[in-house]
């Protein structure tokens, strides 16, 4: 990680610590809009970042997925080892 980087992981944990603890969906919204708004990012750009976000949430959940059908089935593996014993 580059020093920038590390700064930025840094300010975005100390930012992350002082919200509220309780937070609706709105207001992950604001969160995300009040940062586009501070580096002017525009139109087409702000959508380019929320379709990368989506994908990567979707891939996400794919792999937990994935993770939980892997573990069904070695769960009915045993079972069934188990049954023809």
């Amino acid at each position: 990680m580059t020093d920038l980087e590390r700064q930025i992981s840094d300010a975005t944990h100390d930012f992350l610590i002082s919200l509220p603890e309780t937070m609706e969906t709105g207001h992950f919204g604001a969160v995300i809009c009040t940062l586009f708004e501070a580096f002017d990012i525009d139109h087409d750009e702000r959508a380019f970042i929320c379709k990368g976000v989506v994908n990567v949430m979707l891939e996400a959940e794919m792999r937990r997925d994935e993770s939980a059908a892997q573990a069904a089935n070695a769960a009915i593996a045993r079972a069934a080892a188990k049954a023809r014993k």
